[in-house]
């Protein structure tokens, strides 16, 4: 394809290496004529003015497989279960939780494709929760809650998920009528 003529929403920049050499690179949402949203990654061949696709994921496929992993982590999900019966309609927190393990699947990807993207893990995680999930909370807020200590959360174990529980009842969330309603 010609140089730049993929369109994708809500880009994210980066660089892809291909044989010592680094090019742009960009990531971002397509959806297709049948609204099969994807996960796609580009970048662009200046020498041969062209635009080559690196992969293409399926969302749906990514997030199938994201709650099977949490399945199969039964600590995680016994706690998750947990949090259903106490918590029904704090849909904004298991939200939250898995655009990290999104986001960590995603990562994964770009280093085995060689994609370093111009944004921080967390500001990714962010990236994931509001254009995936479609998550109602302010980046600043996210941030907040997914911040254990002096770090920001990277995987999903059972502390973790423990402090960023803790954060998001400090925050008040698990009682704001908004997002038991509406989310």
């Amino acid at each position: 394809m010609e140089l730049s003529n993929i369109n994708l929403k809500n880009e994210i920049k980066g660089k892809y290496e291909e044989e010592n050499k680094k090019f742009p690179a960009r990531i971002g949402i397509m959806i297709n004529n049948k609204d099969i949203k994807a996960i796609v990654a580009v970048y662009d061949d200046i020498e041969n003015n062209k635009t080559k696709i690196i992969f293409g994921y399926i969302v749906d496929n990514i997030k199938e497989e994201i709650i099977c992993k949490i399945e199969k982590d039964t600590k995680i999900a016994e706690r998750i279960n947990y949090l259903k019966k106490i918590m029904p309609d704090a849909k904004e927190l298991f939200k939250i939780i898995k655009s990290i393990a999104f986001g960590n699947y995603m990562i994964d990807s770009f280093k085995r494709h060689r994609i370093e993207i111009e944004l921080l893990k967390e500001e990714f995680y962010y990236w994931v929760y509001s254009n995936i999930y479609y998550g109602c909370l302010d980046k600043e807020t996210f941030l907040t809650i997914i911040k254990i200590g002096n770090y920001i959360l990277s995987k999903l174990t059972e502390d973790d998920l423990d402090e960023i529980i803790h954060n998001f009842i400090k925050k008040g969330l698990n009682k704001d009528p908004y997002f038991q309603l509406f989310v």
